[in-house]
């Protein structure tokens, strides 16, 4: 999930938009940007502020690819999901 702003001065302007966004599609992590800065979340529910996982600037992408690719990765996403659930589940009984 990702939102854009372009305000430079803000990178966090689009943050209320996509939060909305995550409400409701309950992702385990959400991207935002404002065209320099990408910033990762962890989505924590509307209960709770969500966490900053990783900011980085542009610049500095290829360097820290590896960085966004092991937050953002299908399986450690499809992990972090699985995770959020099993937090959330009542117990068995």
């Amino acid at each position: 999930m990702e939102c854009e702003s372009t305000d430079k001065i803000r990178p966090d302007a689009g943050l209320g938009q996509v939060r909305s966004y995550a409400f409701w599609i309950k992702p385990a992590y959400y991207v935002t940007t404002n065209g320099d800065m990408p910033t990762v979340y962890n989505y924590q529910g509307g209960a709770v502020p969500d966490v900053k996982v990783l900011e980085l600037k542009r610049s500095e992408l290829r360097g820290r690819f590896d960085d966004l690719y092991r937050v953002l990765n299908p399986r450690a996403v499809a992990e972090a999901r699985r995770d959020k659930i099993a937090k959330l589940m009542p117990p068995a009984h």
